[in-house]
This record gives structure tokens, sequence and C-alpha cells, in this order.
């Protein structure tokens, strides 16, 4: 095998980044008294980007691309939020878990109150956000190495 040909296109991969992210999200009714029941809807595919970075971007440019999946199309509140809140439930990909009602809606505390006697349906909103890189399936805890590059999310 050429060496040479294999360090070329190392150096080439070494700079140019292939970022793709696919969100996928299940509900899952809940009860206060059982636990989750079952999985009522899944969608293979809520949204999808793919972006372009290099070394020097690409901390800036996963960061704006999580922040709006987080922040605008899950609406869980801000990237910080997530990775202060939320423990690494997978290897490879980011999970995020919101209480909902049937609507999709963070419940009142009234309805909170209500599920808890029996009296009204909340579900599981399961959003999970996988990142390849070039093809390679990575999860929260290099995500996190690479925001961390510019910015201080979570030790």
């Amino acid at each position: 095998m050429n060496n040479q040909a294999i360090q070329n296109l190392n150096d080439k991969i070494a700079n140019n980044y292939h970022i793709q992210i696919r969100v996928s999200q299940s509900l899952i009714l809940d009860s206060y008294e059982e636990g989750e029941i079952e999985e009522v809807s899944f969608i293979k595919c809520l949204d999808e980007q793919t972006i372009q970075a290099t070394p020097e971007d690409i901390s800036k440019r996963l960061q704006d691309c999580l922040s709006y999946i987080v922040e605008d199309l899950i609406e869980y509140g801000s990237l910080e939020k997530y990775f202060e809140e939320c423990f690494n439930y997978s290897d490879d990909a980011i999970i995020i878990l919101r209480s909902v009602t049937e609507g999709g809606r963070l419940p009142t505390e009234e309805e909170i109150k209500m599920w808890r006697k029996g009296d009204f349906q909340l579900f599981n909103e399961y959003s999970h956000v996988n990142i390849k890189i070039n093809g390679v399936s990575i999860g929260q805890d290099l995500t996190k190495e690479i925001l961390n590059m510019e910015n201080h999310y979570g030790k």
C-alpha cells in the first residue's frame, strides 16, 4: 500500500469536516404509577443538518447548529442548560428528554398534579441527536470537547 497516498488522504480529512446531524424523536405515554407504558409515535427524521467545517471553525459551526436544534426545534432551552442538566445516556447520541402534553407543550403545575392522580396524560419525549463527523458517530463527550475548544460547557 502506498503510505504517501494514505498520508495525503489523512491530511485532507484533518482539514475538512463534513458534519451530519440527524434528529429523531419518540413519544412515550408515561404514567405516574406505572412509568413508561408504550411508544405512541416515532419520527425517524425530525430534522437533518449538513455542514462543512475546518479546524478553525468547527466549534462555532457545531455550536450554531446544535443551538438551533436544542433551542428552536426541540424547545428545550439553551445548549448550556442541556449540558448542565442532562447526563450522558448514550455513547453515540445526545438524548434530550422532556415531559410534554399530548399537544407537545410543557405541562402546567396543575396538569402535573392531575397526572400524579391519574387524571391527565403526560408523555416522555425523547429527542435523539446523532452527530457524525466525516462519517463517524460522536456522542456527548466528544461533542462537548469540540464545543469546549471555544466555550465552557460543563466539565
